[in-house]
């Protein structure tokens, strides 16, 4: 775990130390098919939550995602933009955002009945959620794909939905940090290719997923409880990676962005994690190796708290300031006064 991981804070302290308690004692074990089932009732909750906010109006979207196997293969994408809008402005930011839920989990509006209405308020923005295939029945560098094919069809409709080509960035939040990273990459290696791409602006990457490894101090010290923990991030990596997890060297950066051997020319990046979250410290690793290979990365360590801190406990003070530290660098990057 990272030095600086300190006590925890009083809103997760029975968590943490339940976690702790049980760091020698047997692993436990996780079923996709369970833990789909919770995150499909959260985010039917999420789902609802945002249908009923007046504040913002929703548009859903088929999407063309062909595979070798399926040229006709299709995804939904939402689109969040302010209410009552008549006439589209052409110079509105883009947050394309990707949901977490453990690669297997959760729904394109998990997340989105929060960070859609505040982008809106704050931004004046647009919000592009994708669908995208989870595993197991999707594995590999299928996910990250799915969510390049969403970020491409944003970019062509650019003009229709009013997005501003200077203000378009990605948003990816626990494993999908991992896929907003994977994109990042490709939207990289096809401009080097000097194939149309999308014009990023920034990356931020909220408490990512981002090393299959799962050998980190933090992926260590947190294997237990009732909290993401690092073997849930095992069990994940599996269901995304199947037998190429056995196989170790075969796993690609498009798949594990921290297997990627240079992070340099990825857009602006911001990282964030709690200092009692198991994926902290390859986050913390992955801005580091982006500054050094000439990139520009701020990681920001959140000290006591777990994996998902805000969303569990957006009443306290440091949800607050960390909500308020996005709002901050997210507005620098689209020049807008918060």
């Amino acid at each position: 775990m990272a030095a600086s991981c300190g006590e925890p804070h009083p809103a997760f302290k029975d968590a943490v130390e339940e976690s702790l308690s049980k760091r020698d004692t047997e692993l436990e074990t996780y079923d996709h098919v369970e833990e789909r089932r919770k995150r499909q009732e959260l985010s039917a909750i999420c789902e609802q939550s945002l249908k009923e906010n007046a504040e913002v109006s929703i548009t859903e979207h088929q999407v063309e995602a062909p595979r070798q196997d399926d040229e006709g293969r299709k995804i939904i994408v939402t689109v969040v933009r302010p209410a009552g809008v008549e006439e589209i402005p052409s110079n509105r930011p883009c947050i394309f955002f990707i949901h977490g839920g453990a690669m297997v989990g959760s729904t394109r509006f998990a997340g989105l009945d929060v960070n859609g209405p505040l982008w809106v308020e704050k931004f004046n923005a647009i919000t592009i959620s994708v669908e995208y295939g989870r595993a197991p029945e999707n594995i590999g560098v299928q996910l990250a794909t799915d969510c390049y094919f969403g970020l491409l069809w944003a970019w062509r409709e650019r003009a229709r939905l009013g997005i501003d080509q200077d203000r378009l960035m990605l948003y990816g939040a626990s494993a999908g940090g991992c896929l907003a990273a994977s994109v990042a990459l490709m939207v990289r290696e096809d401009l080097v290719r000097q194939r149309p791409v999308p014009k990023l602006c920034g990356l931020f990457l909220e408490a990512p997923m981002l090393d299959d490894r799962c050998e980190t101090e933090s992926c260590k010290a947190i294997t237990h409880g009732p909290i993401f923990n690092g073997t849930l991030a095992k069990y994940a990596w599996g269901w995304l990676l199947g037998e190429s997890q056995a196989k170790g060297s075969e796993v690609s950066m498009l798949e594990s962005p921290a297997r990627a051997v240079n992070l340099g020319e990825l857009p602006k990046t911001y990282i964030e994690a709690g200092t009692f979250d198991p994926l902290h410290d390859e986050g913390q690793r992955f801005a580091e190796q982006i500054n050094g290979d000439g990139g520009e990365a701020i990681f920001r360590s959140f000290p006591g708290v777990t994996h998902g801190f805000v969303a569990a406990r957006p009443d306290i003070d440091i949800s607050s300031e960390a909500m308020a530290e996005r709002v901050k660098w997210i507005g620098n990057i689209f020049n807008v006064e918060t």
